[in-house]
């Protein structure tokens, strides 16, 4: 399954699993919003998936490759626009440079060394690995 082929427990998908599984109950109150509004127009909070308490710890439910490069994305963009802030509370920046210095990223993510190719304007495929899924969920020759 995705993300699993790091047998490396220093490796970042291994620290990645770790801290998802480490993840208690009080997080699953986060992460489920109890007592937030709902965002949608009716306030229908039943709309929402509703994580029931001990989910982290289900190693069924294992993070999988796409869940550490959708994390990876998010860190680099982060980590750019905490670049490109500084220090300074009130300075601003706009698209052009936070994708600029997005394109300088290389750090070790949950997903290996993440880098940015800069002619392709994507992930530096010698930095990632490759898995492939049967997203159609059928496994004879017959596709049943």
């Amino acid at each position: 399954e995705g993300g699993r082929e790091a047998v490396n427990e220093n490796s970042g998908y291994s620290r990645f699993a770790k801290a998802w599984y480490d993840q208690n109950d009080d997080a699953i109150e986060y992460y489920n919003c109890v007592g937030r509004p709902a965002t949608n127009t009716d306030k229908d909070t039943s709309i929402y998936y509703q994580a029931k308490p001990g989910f982290f710890k289900n190693k069924r439910l294992s993070p999988i490759a796409g869940s550490v490069f959708a994390y990876d994305s998010i860190v680099a963009m982060g980590l750019a626009a905490c670049n490109l802030h500084g220090n300074n509370p009130e300075s601003y920046f706009e698209g052009p440079q936070l994708h600029g210095e997005f394109m300088k990223q290389n750090f070790e993510g949950a997903s290996g060394n993440v880098r940015v190719d800069e002619d392709t304007l994507s992930r530096d495929p010698s930095s990632a690995f490759y898995v492939i899924y049967n997203v159609n969920g059928r496994t004879d020759k017959n596709m049943t």
